[in-house]
């Protein structure tokens, strides 16, 4: 069951960010606006963790923090604030806050700081401990093809070496990312940080700056000293999905990580020492990359220490059919539903299709039939997939969309057509390249509210919000 968090913060725009942010990160979460409802709200829900503001309307959240602990001593709590106080936050400390947090926080940062405050408990319970590694191992990764049970066997062999470099390769969606988890909880790093960092999702002007962190003032908007990802993860492991997108820049700067073990902040004079595993992921094809420079050939071989490769679903026989159970039974309880299971038809279908998008979309295919669907097994008609072809290979060509000086836009279409909804992405992502990420002007080059703008962000997984 996911851990519930109560978030008492004066501003609604910090609330509702970090009430998706959280939601998005599979916590259920409970909002107040002020002492008084936040001690309300505890009682209620009983939250698993409290993240509280130090200045509120109506109570000093130092106060707030008093009563939190005489009604529930157990409870972590983190403390946040917008004042770097020294004062404030070794008071804050010694009353039992868990930890402390300066805004503008980083959501990166908040996010390991809560997952540790949240781990701490666990700790003391050996049987609890067990169980929180065992979810995050190899509970998750399904099936019992050859395929997947050989790359099962390599991590349980090489995740005991907690220093080794691993590179893990497949196409989107086959679950990259489990494998890195499971490689983590299941090494002698186990009770140290995992850290995962989306190489695509993040503009690369602001890449290297969460990777290593920054001084204060190491540019103009650089007010206060913050860490990067990497000296978050010290101890434990940084999983650099998608490394075969970084620029040359930064894969300059990664070798030395891994030769060295140490980094600089940006605006940095000092070498700051990490103890940090490197588990990095891609979907693009290396060898081509290094063929037409694009990517290092020094920085492959030093990622490349350990390679594995994760199959496609197509390549995983009956797999298919226990993960598609398995998405079966969570969202029946997610969603108050009592499917059964799958019809004969149904199943022969899902192992005669591609799964281009493999297992996510297999995920997102059972979501949409137990929503849909109006019998207690899942039929041929509520799956919503062109399971008559095989050949899903061919990719659609992105749009080509020009815009000239008057306003005019003209579309070239490829054979295939295109959707209303690619070529808006594709606008918005264009606008905030010319803009460097920044909302604002993105927002004015596209004519819309900056809400507007971000809304869509989201919607289409773009990535940092400015």
């Amino acid at each position: 069951m996911s851990a519930t968090l109560l978030i008492v913060d004066d501003e609604e725009k910090v609330r509702r960010l970090l009430e998706d942010f959280f939601t998005n990160e599979g916590y259920r979460v409970t909002l107040a606006s002020c002492g008084k409802e936040g001690l309300e709200r505890f009682v209620e829900t009983v939250p698993d963790l409290v993240l509280l503001d130090i200045r509120l309307p109506d109570m000093d959240g130092i106060e707030v923090l008093e009563e939190l602990k005489r009604l529930n001593r157990e409870c972590p709590v983190v403390m946040a604030t917008g004042y770097a106080s020294v004062a404030s936050a070794i008071k804050a400390m010694k009353l039992g806050a868990e930890d402390y947090i300066i805004k503008p926080f980083h959501l990166h940062e908040l996010k390991i700081t809560v997952g540790r405050a949240l781990e701490k408990p666990a700790a003391s319970h050996p049987a609890e401990s067990s169980t929180v590694k065992g979810k995050s191992g190899f509970d998750n990764i399904i099936g019992d093809s050859p395929e997947i049970k050989s790359v099962l066997a390599t991590v349980s062999r090489i995740a005991k070496v907690g220093s080794a470099t691993t590179l893990i390769r497949g196409e989107s969606g086959t679950g990259k990312e489990l494998i890195a988890r499971a490689l983590h909880f299941n090494s002698p790093r186990s009770d140290h940080p995992f850290v995962e960092v989306n190489c695509t999702a993040i503009p690369e002007t602001l890449l290297e700056d969460e990777l290593f962190g920054h001084e204060k003032g190491a540019y103009t908007d650089a007010r206060t000293q913050r860490r990067g990802l990497l000296e978050l993860a010290d101890g434990g492991t940084l999983f650099l999905d998608e490394v075969g997108h970084t620029n040359q820049a930064l894969q300059v700067k990664l070798l030395h990580v891994l030769e060295t073990q140490a980094f600089r902040r940006l605006g940095g004079t000092k070498d700051i020492q990490v103890s940090t595993r490197i588990v990095a992921a891609t979907n693009r094809d290396l060898e081509k990359a290094m063929q037409d420079s694009s990517f290092r050939e020094d920085l492959y071989y030093r990622l490349n220490v350990i390679s594995i490769y994760l199959p496609p679903l197509r390549e995983r026989g009956d797999d298919v059919i226990q993960i598609a159970e398995h998405y079966i039974d969570r969202y029946n309880r997610e969603y108050d539903r009592d499917i059964r299971g799958l019809s004969p038809e149904s199943e022969a279908i899902l192992k005669q299709y591609h799964w281009p998008g493999n297992v996510r979309e297999l995920k997102n295919a059972i979501e949409r039939a137990i929503l849909l669907g109006d019998e207690d097994i899942v039929q041929p008609k509520d799956l919503l997939i062109d399971w008559r072809s095989k050949e899903h290979t061919t990719q659609v060509a992105k749009p080509t969309v020009e815009i000239t000086v008057t306003g005019d836009v003209r579309v070239a279409f490829p054979p295939g057509g295109i959707s209303i909804e690619a070529v808006e992405k594709r606008l918005i992502e264009e606008s905030l390249k010319a803009t460097r990420w920044n909302t604002t002007r993105a927002a004015q080059l596209l004519h819309l509210s900056r809400d507007t703008l971000r809304y869509r962000i989201k919607k289409y997984d773009l990535g940092f919000m400015g």
